[in-house]
């Protein structure tokens, strides 16, 4: 059986900087995938490239055994892999319920807009009480789960997630990996989640990767991994 995203030699840089030097993972469908590793090592470039906001210098991207490497970042969206960017980026003088609605471009039926809309504010009971709130009125956190319901509105087949804990408080990193359990539990919803928080994102996802100046160089299971020496003494100081 295919897994729902393979990534085979893939190469990508910006300019003439080649950034990822022929990566290769896989994340079959209902899994959570980490991908770990420090500041300036490709994590971000890798869910651009997938994303189509940089473009594969080489190599293959496949979603469900199709390749898209070659789409605009737009057609890869409605082929169902979206993400929710670093800092958010979220369109702070819209609404909430704009900013929702803009997620949902993708979707053509108007029915499953609005199921979908009411699956958003069922998770994350604060956007429906904001909904008519200009977006950066939000705090740190409420823009972050702004950013996921946006993203699930495009009723996404995978997830991508890059950074999700980044410049929040400990609290309010708790409520958002807990919603994206409830999300995972309710809907087997298959996530990538690039993070630098090496305990949240092994206690979350199933199985990581390791990236390291443009290329991989661990994999395992995060029990595999959080018992590792290397990534205990590298990434969680013991």
């Amino acid at each position: 059986m295919k897994p729902l995203l393979q990534v085979d030699k893939l190469r990508a840089g910006y300019g003439a900087v080649e950034v990822l030097h022929g990566v290769g993972l896989r994340v079959e469908a209902g899994e959570a995938v980490a991908v770990l590793g420090p500041n300036g090592a490709g994590k971000s470039t890798l869910l651009r490239t997938l994303s189509g906001l940089a473009r594969a210098a080489a190599g293959e991207i496949l979603l469900d055994g199709a390749p898209i490497q070659a789409l605009p970042a737009h057609r890869i969206v409605g082929a169902g892999l979206v993400q929710v960017p670093e800092a958010r980026h979220i369109f702070p003088y819209l609404t909430v319920l704009e900013n929702l609605r803009v997620g949902a471009t993708p979707v053509r039926d108007p029915a499953h807009k609005e199921q979908t809309l009411e699956r958003v504010f069922t998770l994350f009971p604060m956007l429906r009480d904001k909904a008519k709130s200009p977006a950066r009125t939000l705090s740190g956190g409420q823009q972050q789960m702004l950013a996921i319901g946006r993203a699930l509105m495009g009723r996404p087949r995978l997830l991508m997630l890059d950074e999700p804990s980044l410049g929040l408080a400990p609290r309010v990193v708790e409520e958002v990996y807990e919603a994206l359990r409830q999300l995972r539990s309710a809907s087997g919803l298959t996530i990538l989640l690039v993070e630098q928080d090496v305990y949240q994102a092994l206690d979350f996802a199933d199985r990581a990767y390791v990236l390291q100046n443009g290329e991989f160089a661990l994999s395992g299971s995060s029990a595999e991994l959080r018992n590792n020496d290397t990534i205990r003494a590298a990434y969680l100081g013991m």
